[in-house]
């Protein structure tokens, strides 16, 4: 039983699961988007039935502090009137805008499809559908808001021995949480602190973002992040079983792939950890688990439409790696480990962390900063857990607190643009293209025989 999920794990995986069932429906023809959807649910109440019947670590005065701290932290993003909403949101309110104003699959002229992760907008966009688009708006907000309050309550019921008040303590760190992008930041020559500056592109070719930044930039990464690597670090002592691991992947591909592409060692790891070669191979291939493939697999064909080559990493950066790597999280961990901290997990989320930056991929070199956010969460939960542990090692403490001190830098600065002035975002009845234009991380031609007998025709 302790290798299945919990009741608040099998809502963070309900709500990452509900896109991907909304996707085959609205994307798919119905034989195949009927067996496809099966194969996900069938699954799935099988692991509402084997859940852990244990009672949750979280009283009911911690609910609603970590609702109200949600809604806060959410609503600084820009996502609530009036704060400030960052640039990036041009190009999603876009996705939105159209996928509720427009038939699914969404196209446009001379045979482009929006091809994207929609795993983040579908809900709000049905709910767009049979109101307007305030109602999309004012909906995916509160699915942001949901998502991060599920973020918070995972991070806090895990750690079952706090303090009364502890969680208080634990959902700041969580919003304050960075690495030191001050240092990086103010060692470059020329550089200054301004007021709302951005300074997670320190390094300028790479960064791991901070909890609040990745929150206020790009929620439709971090959220799926954030869950999945919480529900590996709440199972790192008896694993994960397989159809709640298939069912995970599955359901973050879906999200954010690239996020997935940094998840899958940890998920992995979690699904081997305390079993023999043999029930690793039969709970593989237990028909429920394999059920889940053709859904995962569609889902892959989709994302993958008219991809292009993208070159290779630049060589010769070692250095700056090195110097990335200190200031983002190896000081930090290096004072965990010293203070007492050890796992596998812990390794792997180093390991990670250490190579991400030597690939490529995405306009932003984005598979380091989405690939990352499972790894980065992983070191906080480590840091909250390395703080309960007896006193050792107080230089490594005051190591710990200096650099927790100094990353606060980071979400500071986001939250002070929350009250800058300017456009929240651009509502005049154009579509993804007219605003954005070819973006080719957001469109594709579709051509493909396979892809055209699978998705539907459109109006």
């Amino acid at each position: 039983m302790a290798r299945q999920l919990d009741r608040l794990e099998l809502a963070a995986l309900a709500y990452l699961l509900l896109p991907l069932l909304v996707w085959l429906a609205g994307y798919l023809r119905l034989p195949l988007a009927l067996p496809c959807a099966l194969g996900c649910l069938w699954p799935a109440w099988h692991c509402l039935r084997a859940r852990q019947r244990v009672a949750l670590a979280i009283t009911q005065g911690e609910w609603l502090g970590l609702a109200v701290i949600a809604l806060a932290w959410v609503s600084l993003s820009g996502l609530l009137a009036p704060f400030h909403l960052n640039e990036d949101w041009v190009a999603r309110m876009a996705v939105l805008r159209d996928l509720t104003m427009l038939d699914w699959p969404v196209r446009y002229a001379d045979g482009l499809l929006l091809r994207c992760p929609l795993g983040y907008y579908l809900v709000p966009a049905l709910i767009g559908k049979v109101s307007n688009m305030e109602g999309a708006r004012g909906a995916l907000w509160l699915y942001t808001v949901a998502g991060t309050w599920l973020f918070l309550l995972l991070l806090v019921s895990a750690n079952r021995a706090r303090a009364r008040h502890a969680w208080v303590a634990i959902a700041g760190l969580a919003v304050f949480f960075s690495g030191m992008d001050v240092i990086g930041w103010l060692l470059w020559p020329g550089r200054t602190l301004g007021y709302a500056e951005h300074i997670e592109w320190w390094a300028g070719y790479f960064q791991y973002s901070s909890q609040t930044t990745i929150l206020f930039w790009a929620p439709n990464h971090a959220i799926p992040g954030w869950l999945c690597a919480l529900i590996v670090w709440r199972h790192r002592e008896h694993g994960l079983a397989a159809m709640p691991a298939m069912l995970l992947m599955a359901s973050v591909e879906a999200w954010a792939p690239l996020v997935a592409v940094g998840a899958a060692p940890l998920v992995l790891w979690c699904y081997c950890l305390g079993q023999g070669r043999k029930n690793l191979l039969v709970e593989a291939v237990q028909p429920a688990v394999l059920m889940v493939l053709p859904a995962a697999l569609v889902m892959a064909r989709y994302l993958t439409i008219d991809l292009p080559a993208l070159p290779p990493a630049p060589s010769g950066m070692v250095l700056r790696i090195a110097a990335f790597s200190l200031f983002e999280w190896a000081i930090l961990w290096l004072a965990l480990r010293r203070m007492g901290m050890r796992g596998t997990l812990m390794v792997l989320a180093a390991v990670e962390l250490l190579l991400l930056p030597c690939l490529r991929f995405g306009p932003g070199n984005d598979l380091v900063m989405r690939g990352g956010i499972p790894a980065i969460t992983i070191i906080l939960a480590c840091t909250i857990s390395a703080w309960r542990m007896p006193v050792r090692a107080r230089g490594a403490r005051v190591v710990v607190v200096v650099v927790l001190l100094l990353g606060s830098v980071t979400p500071v600065l986001e939250m002070e643009r929350a009250f800058l002035a300017g456009p929240r975002y651009r509502d005049d009845a154009r579509d993804f293209i007219a605003i954005n234009g070819l973006a080719w991380n957001y469109l594709a031609h579709l051509h493909q025989a396979d892809l055209l007998r699978m998705l539907k025709r459109g109006k």
